[in-house]
C-alpha cells in the first residue's frame, strides 16, 4: 500500500478545485483546503478547511497551516476573472484581480521557495496562454505571468519541481456566464474529467 500525501489545494472551494479535492480524497490522501471561504460543509470532515483570503494574504498563517499539515504537494487553481474587453474593465476590478490572482501567488511562491522547496507544485494555468481571444486579455495576462515566474524559479531553483497544467476550457460557472465554450483543440470539458486527468 502506497504512503499516503498530504496534499493541498489552493483555491478548493468550488469548481476544479473541489473536484481536484475529491479525487485526492478518493486516493486516501490527506488534503488540506485553502479557500476565501469555509468549505467544510461539502466535504463532511474529510478535509481540513482552512479561510484564506488572497487579497489579504496573511503569510504567517499560510507558513504555520503549511508547517502543521505536513504538506507535501500543492495544487494552485484559485483565480476571479471577469471575461469582457479590457477597456471595460474599472480601475478598482484591475487592481482587486491582479492582486488575487497576481501579487499574492507571487508572494506564496516567494515563502515556498525560501522554505519549502520540496513542496511538489502543481500549477492550473489555462489554454489561453497559447491563443488570443476577445475578452481574455487580462486573465491571459494573469496566467502568463505567473507562467513566466514559475520557469525563472525553476532556472534558479534547478530542484524545484513545478507542474504546469494547461486545461481548455472548463464547464463551470464562468463560461457559463460568459458562453464560452473553447476552441476546436481544446473543447470544454467538465471539472471532475479535468481533475481525473490532473491527479493521475
Amino acid at each position: 500500500m502506497m504512503d499516503k500525501k498530504n496534499v493541498a489545494v489552493i483555491g478548493g472551494g468550488s469548481g476544479l478545485g473541489q473536484e481536484l479535492v475529491l479525487e485526492e480524497l478518493n486516493k486516501s490522501n490527506k488534503v488540506t483546503v485553502l479557500s476565501s471561504i469555509d468549505r467544510n460543509e461539502i466535504y463532511h470532515g474529510k478535509a481540513s478547511c482552512f479561510v484564506m483570503d488572497l487579497n489579504n494574504l496573511d503569510v504567517n498563517k499560510l507558513d504555520e497551516i503549511l508547517k502543521s499539515q505536513k504538506i507535501s504537494k500543492i495544487y494552485f487553481c484559485s483565480v476571479i476573472a471577469s471575461h469582457k474587453n479590457f477597456k471595460n474593465f474599472t480601475y478598482n476590478e484591475i487592481i482587486n484581480q491582479v492582486n488575487f490572482n497576481v501579487t499574492s501567488v507571487v508572494i506564496i511562491l516567494n515563502l515556498l521557495v525560501k522554505k519549502y522547496s520540496k513542496i511538489k507544485l502543481v500549477f492550473i494555468l489555462s489554454h489561453v496562454c497559447f491563443i488570443f481571444s476577445p475578452g481574455f486579455a487580462l486573465y491571459r495576462m494573469y496566467k502568463k505571468a505567473i507562467e513566466d515566474l514559475l520557469l525563472s524559479i525553476e532556472i534558479e531553483n534547478p530542484q524545484y519541481l513545478v507542474t504546469r497544467v494547461y486545461p481548455g476550457a472548463i464547464d463551470t460557472n464562468f463560461t457559463k456566464n460568459t458562453n464560452y465554450s473553447g476552441v476546436s483543440i481544446f473543447k470544454k470539458k467538465s471539472p471532475k474529467w479535468w481533475a481525473r486527468k490532473i491527479v493521475n
